[in-house]
């Protein structure tokens, strides 16, 4: 008789976060990506209640919440494809 299929539990950490507005608009973004930032990075690793994975940000509008995720995701870019980096051309 084959082994019981295993169970499929979520993975820990999630692959992705929360990041939500001011406003309250919401950004579902990639764990790797926005851990570039060391400050999201240490909330995420802490003992904070984000650690679970919903970050609020009530003091960054949307605007510029989705300007720092565009960067965050840009800068993991060039990290992978140095190329893609002005600075290191």
């Amino acid at each position: 008789m084959p082994p019981p299929a295993p169970i499929c539990l979520p993975t820990f950490p999630p692959p992705s976060i929360s990041l939500r507005s001011a406003e309250g608009h919401e950004f579902i973004v990639d764990r790797k990506c926005a851990c570039v930032s060391k400050t999201i990075e240490a909330m995420l690793a802490g003992n904070f209640a984000e650690s679970k994975g919903e970050i609020n940000f009530p003091e960054i509008s949307t605007n510029i919440l989705e300007k720092v995720i565009q960067y965050l995701y840009y800068k993991v870019r060039s990290l992978e494809d140095q190329s893609l980096d002005p600075w290191l051309s």
